[in-house]
């Protein structure tokens, strides 16, 4: 079974395929938008919700998803625990709108690697997802 993310090691050269979910369509876009324009990085896919964003995943084999924590169809954590179950190499990033323990916990429980609060700087986003892989 393909476990999803790359089998090779991630250096500079490395394009890191990414996934977003987020309900809310601005979010999606801003974070489209920075993805887009970061070199090291690309887009593979978007989704409106838990349910779309794990059957995403499983299709698009991304090597990092950045889940937000509150979507319909099972929010980020429901989210989280298909992804990480089906392909364990994926590695996620949880966003939040704000910074609850309580969201920050759920989420890393469900496997997520770090923590964005939505509103977060390009740089803060784009180190995120780059710190995902290396732990």
């Amino acid at each position: 079974m393909d476990e999803g993310g790359e089998d090779t090691e991630v250096t500079e050269d490395t394009k890191v395929t990414v996934l977003i979910a987020d309900d809310d369509q601005i979010v999606r876009q801003v974070l489209r938008t920075i993805i887009e324009s970061e070199p090291s990085l690309t887009l593979v896919g978007e989704a409106a919700d838990a349910t779309e964003a794990a059957e995403l995943a499983r299709e698009l084999r991304p090597m990092v998803a950045v889940l937000d924590w509150m979507m319909p169809r099972g929010g980020g954590p429901q989210a989280a625990t298909a992804i990480t179950s089906d392909l364990p190499r994926t590695r996620l990033v949880a966003l939040t709108s704000s910074d609850s323990q309580a969201a920050s916990m759920d989420m890393l429980r469900a496997g997520a690697r770090s923590i964005l609060v939505k509103g977060a700087s390009r740089e803060e986003i784009v180190e995120a997802i780059h710190a995902s892989l290396r732990y």
